[in-house]
């Protein structure tokens, strides 16, 4: 079981807030200290939360990297890591040992083998940041992977199958294109199980291999070896992202799209980064970071190639659509939805991704999108009218995606008063995305609750307040 860190939250509350006189240090301020402390003396852009004070306090991390090591003494006035409580986590022989493709130790620096640094495509940088940086997030692995190894051990993957992995790489040792082919392809059939597999399993999983291939990476001489590896650590850490994501772990979901964004670009894969960057912006536009998710979007269109595939083309569209609804820019929104659909109609019905982190784009997709981009325009009678086209694909009943966009529809019938139709949905969106456990999914479903009033006294609204409580209860 992990231990509380005390002393780190002790530490907390003997510091006055500096927004509420006589009131202690909440987690958010201290994060966005820690986030001021680190721009100011670091000179790096950084986006932790409170969710990830919360997990240092709890335990969870228990040895942050050292940048924020650094803010937190600072700010809470203390000389060591050994008063705030942080130190190496030592693994015990009985609880399984990891192959040797671990990484280093969190804290130490990058042995320089291991960084990967060719010219990148200048037309494809950040005007914020010098240059893709992809040794620094490869350290998030070390900072983050402590997390998900008991899920590891107990899940869907065992160390077991791991080191049985590892053990048929090495087999590849004189073909390291082929080490990385693998390991890709390991990745993306764990990403076609992510509809049916709790996300704390799968993202002990996904850690795993992008340490094997950062493992992978480091031996690589070649130029076009290593945007492979680099490509294909983007396409992890975006995957990592979604799962931080549906576990509601906000701040590393934003820092996964951030590492996968800048992997991206340095492996010189255009569509890659543009991909990544419209994740983020979905990600902020549904967290309610509406006018970040327009600016990520923007840098999103310049980082795609000017001809694109279908498919991307139908997806940027709708995701800057959301992304201009969140802000409540209608005619935007209205404008990148009729882009869509034109990108839609000249998509083959038959015709897959050209690559395996785009999802296949259809009507229903686009109605999906319509109807979320209603919600967040407050339009429920447009939301209604796309419900029931979002909602017609069997294929997809039993994804937490699913889930969501049943519970946009829930939204919608909320906003018009029909509070029984709104717990009937939402108890179906919860029993659909049952196995897998998804925060996110009962988090929206808490909010459907939270805008039906105390005086509606149906037996669906009863009926979902049980199974709420039962999902997530408040007698911890």
């Amino acid at each position: 079981m992990t231990e509380p860190n005390h002393q780190l939250q002790r530490a907390r509350l003997r510091i006055e807030s500096p927004n509420a006189s006589g009131e202690p240090l909440s987690r958010r301020e201290l994060a966005d200290l820690v986030n001021s402390w680190v721009l100011e003396h670091a000179g790096r852009t950084t986006a932790i939360d409170d969710h990830y004070i919360g997990k240092l306090e709890r335990g969870m991390i228990r040895w942050p990297q050292a940048d924020y090591r650094a803010a937190v003494r600072a700010i809470l006035r203390v000389q060591t890591d050994h008063e705030l409580g942080f130190r190496r986590r030592r693994v015990a022989a009985s609880e399984g040992s990891i192959p040797s493709a671990s990484l280093t130790a969190p804290g130490t620096v990058q042995p320089p083998d291991m960084t990967f640094g060719w010219p990148p495509e200048r037309s494809l940088l950040s005007p914020t940041i010098d240059a893709a940086k992809p040794t620094g997030d490869l350290l998030l692995l070390d900072e983050w992977s402590a997390m998900y190894r008991r899920d590891l051990l107990t899940g869907a993957f065992s160390v077991g199958a791991l080191v049985h992995l590892e053990s048929y790489l090495s087999t590849m040792d004189a073909d390291p294109v082929a080490k990385i082919s693998v390991l890709r392809a390991v990745t993306m059939a764990q990403r076609r199980r992510e509809g049916s597999i709790p996300a704390r399993e799968l993202a002990g999983i996904v850690v795993e291999h992008l340490r094997l291939l950062r493992s992978v990476g480091g031996a690589l001489q070649d130029p076009a070896a290593r945007r492979a590896v680099t490509e294909a650590l983007s396409e992890g850490f975006g995957f990592l992202a979604w799962l931080c994501w549906d576990m509601q772990d906000i701040g590393s979901a934003q820092r996964y799209y951030q590492a996968a964004a800048r992997l991206a670009r340095e492996s010189q894969h255009r569509t890659l980064t543009g991909y990544m960057l419209g994740s983020l912006a979905a990600l902020c536009a549904r967290t309610g970071h509406g006018h970040r998710s327009v600016l990520l979007m923007e840098r999103a269109w310049d980082a795609l190639p000017n001809r694109r595939h279908g498919i991307v083309d139908a997806w940027i569209n709708s995701t800057a659509a959301v992304s201009y609804a969140a802000v409540g820019d209608r005619n935007a929104a209205w404008r990148h939805l009729g882009h869509a659909e034109e990108a839609v109609a000249g998509i083959p019905s038959d015709e897959q991704p050209p690559w395996p982190w785009v999802i296949q784009f259809d009507d229903t997709k686009l109605a999906g999108y319509r109807l979320n981009a209603a919600i967040h325009l407050g339009c429920p009678d447009l939301a209604l009218k796309w419900a029931p086209a979002a909602t017609a694909a069997p294929a997809r009943k039993h994804t937490a995606q699913y889930a969501l966009t049943l519970l946009d529809q829930a939204a919608a019938h909320c906003t018009k008063a029909d509070y029984e139709q709104s717990a009937d949905i939402a108890l179906a969106a919860l029993s659909i995305a049952a196995a897998k456990n998804s925060r996110r999914v009962i988090d929206s479903a808490w909010r459907t609750r939270q805008a039906i009033p105390n005086n509606a006294t149906c037996d669906a609204v009863g009926q979902l307040d049980a199974r709420l409580h039962e999902l997530d209860p408040i007698d911890v």
